[in-house]
């Protein structure tokens, strides 16, 4: 029970925050002024795109101070991972369950790294398929990262085209700038191609645990995400997704996808640079 209750919004009163945020959103995208994308954060603190502006925050403060747009730490080094592999200890976890710590999610990209992923059922467990995503291509000015299949992301990994036939006007931004428990984040976007429409996600970091996947054991941020897509027909599905994220690595080690009954998780890796 609240003293104050907040009054309910109308859909009318939503969708036209919506529309202003919008407007502010794309008058800011493509900015590489600083005190655009504090604006913006101004404005909208929780908006649909404030994990994306505090990642462009992130970088144009660190450009600021180093000369470059986007400079990895000091500390990176090469990632190796696969079931006969050894786990590096600083992805295994700290052994104390009462210690989920914070990091900043910042993946570097480099061309040619490659993650080769099965896709399982979840119910029968059986693997239906493996596929590879390989990096190909950085355009860090222009904040996009090009797979070989043609598939499209940001520099935080927000979808901006999978394959060459389905298009985000928007990045779905997956990822928050930082891991932590509790943190929550929304995205909205636009798509185009196979499927039209509009659909949104909210995301919650429920808790860090031990994951199991082909390329080994690992300690992970649980994230679960609920959205609703653009139906192929008259009305939006609802989708619930969790993924299993591990700080240093690009890409989740585990996903499931409970609308599909899949789950993606990853076999083998090979990054060229990792925090």
């Amino acid at each position: 029970m609240y003293l104050f209750p907040t009054p309910a919004r109308s859909e009318a009163e939503l969708e036209r925050e919506l529309r202003d945020e919008l407007e502010i959103w794309n008058k800011t995208k493509s900015s590489k002024k600083l005190d655009d994308w504090l604006t913006y954060l101004r404005r909208f603190p929780n908006g649909r795109f404030a994990e994306v502006a505090q990642a462009h925050m992130r970088d144009l403060l660190a450009s600021v101070e180093s000369g470059t747009r986007r400079a990895p730490s000091g500390g990176a080094t090469a990632l190796r991972l696969g079931s006969k592999l050894p786990v590096p200890a600083r992805f295994q976890g700290s052994g104390n369950p009462n210690s989920a710590g914070t990091y900043p999610f910042r993946p570097i990209w480099t061309a040619g790294d490659e993650y080769v992923f099965h896709q399982v059922d979840l119910y029968s467990n059986v693997v239906q398929r493996k596929y590879r995503i390989v990096v190909k291509r950085i355009d860090a000015a222009n904040d996009r990262v090009e797979f070989a299949d043609g598939s499209l992301v940001d520099l935080m990994g927000g979808v901006l085209r999978e394959g060459t036939t389905q298009r985000y006007d928007m990045p779905i931004q997956i990822n928050p700038t930082e891991l932590q428990v509790g943190r929550k984040w929304a995205s909205r976007f636009q798509q185009s191609g196979l499927v039209n429409g509009a659909g949104d996600y909210t995301f919650q970091i429920a808790r860090r645990e031990t994951v199991n996947v082909p390329a080994g054991q690992f300690s992970a941020f649980r994230i679960e995400g609920v959205g609703f897509l653009p139906a192929r027909l008259t009305s939006s599905q609802r989708i619930d997704l969790t993924r299993w994220v591990v700080p240093g690595i690009n890409f989740a080690v585990k996903r499931e996808n409970r609308q599909a009954g899949l789950a993606n998780v990853l076999v083998s890796a090979r990054q060229a640079k990792s925090e």
